[in-house]
């Protein structure tokens, strides 16, 4: 039978390794080791429950791979100068290795195909993979908070979603970080949220894969595709320290669905209308009222409908205004 360690990439990317002291990465490299060996115990003396947790984060957001750790408890003798690592596994060691050797397979073809590309076209085909396949939600099932959730079974949360980005980055090689903090975007109640930290051509930006997702009818959204610290501050939150994403691609405006006139709008939706019934475009940001933006939006629809003799024909507008993007479904 395989090992679990088989699985994992050469190149896999580990940002939170990378920021541990020596110290801790030894202790990074004997929890990790146990992990992948399904050991029933790891001895970690001389750190301090805290710690242990922390780390053993880490290791779960840099190696998606370790879906089946459900938590680990910490067993103390001598206070902590003596400090054990009872691990707490969802599957054992065979049902492990069925389960990555499932995902490899599923995917191996994705993968070759999208390796000989450039940074931005794997970023949009690992994107566009999930956003098709996965529906949010919080399954009973134990691996809805994990990579498998979302690559096997189409069904995850937000930090399964982040860690199956982070599984296909580590293989197109792309570096990927999983993110953790709070959105609120939910009517502005703060929740727990996870997202990606991605490295395009040698510059991070955000990426929340789960967002785009969430408001995807029948086209491919990009509100949140490779933002700006700046950007994506408007409903997310981080306190650990992260490579700091100063650039913005701005991908509506690359795709030319960025209007700063209604003249330019007005000609996009009369194009776009005899091509597709699902039209996304990008405004500026404005001072005005949202209730005065959808008024104007509106009226310049009606004209564009108008103008190719769809008199009759309904639509239906939803809008992201924290972005400022907006959809129409005709």
């Amino acid at each position: 039978m395989m090992k679990i360690s088989e699985f994992m990439p050469a190149k896999q990317y580990r940002y939170y390794y990378q920021q541990l002291s020596h110290k801790d990465k030894n202790v990074y490299n004997k929890i990790l080791s146990g992990l992948l060996e399904h050991n029933n115990s790891i001895d970690c003396s001389g750190y301090s429950a805290e710690r242990i947790n922390d780390i053993f984060n880490m290791i779960k957001y840099d190696i998606p791979e370790l879906f089946y750790i459900k938590a680990v408890k910490v067993q103390y003798a001598c206070s902590y100068i003596r400090c054990t690592i009872l691990p707490e596994y969802r599957f054992n060691y065979h049902e492990c290795v069925n389960i990555l050797l499932a995902m490899e397979n599923k995917y191996r073809d994705f993968i070759k195909r999208v390796q000989t590309l450039d940074d931005v076209e794997k970023e949009k085909e690992i994107h566009g993979l999930i956003v098709s396949i996965v529906e949010y939600k919080n399954s009973d099932a134990p691996y809805s908070h994990e990579a498998p959730g979302t690559l096997l079974y189409g069904i995850g949360v937000c930090e399964g979603i982040s860690k199956a980005v982070k599984y296909l980055s580590d293989r197109v090689g792309l570096e990927s970080i999983v993110v953790t903090g709070v959105s609120n975007a939910n009517d502005g109640i703060e929740e727990g949220h996870a997202w990606n930290l991605i490295k395009i051509n040698g510059v991070f930006y955000h990426l929340d894969v789960t967002f785009d997702a969430t408001i995807t009818d029948n086209i491919t959204r990009f509100d949140y595709f490779n933002l700006s610290d700046e950007e994506i501050k408007t409903n997310h939150l981080w306190i650990d320290k992260f490579p700091e994403c100063n650039r913005k691609f701005d991908f509506y405006t690359k795709n030319r669905q960025f209007f700063t006139g209604k003249n330019d709008l007005l000609q996009y939706l009369k194009i776009e209308s005899k091509k597709s019934r699902t039209i996304v475009f990008q405004l500026p940001f404005f001072t005005t009222s949202k209730e005065r933006i959808i008024d104007a939006i509106k009226i310049t629809v009606e004209e564009a409908l108008s103008d190719c003799g769809l008199y009759s024909v309904q639509y239906y507008l939803q809008y992201n205004f924290d972005r400022m993007i907006f959809q129409l479904k005709l």
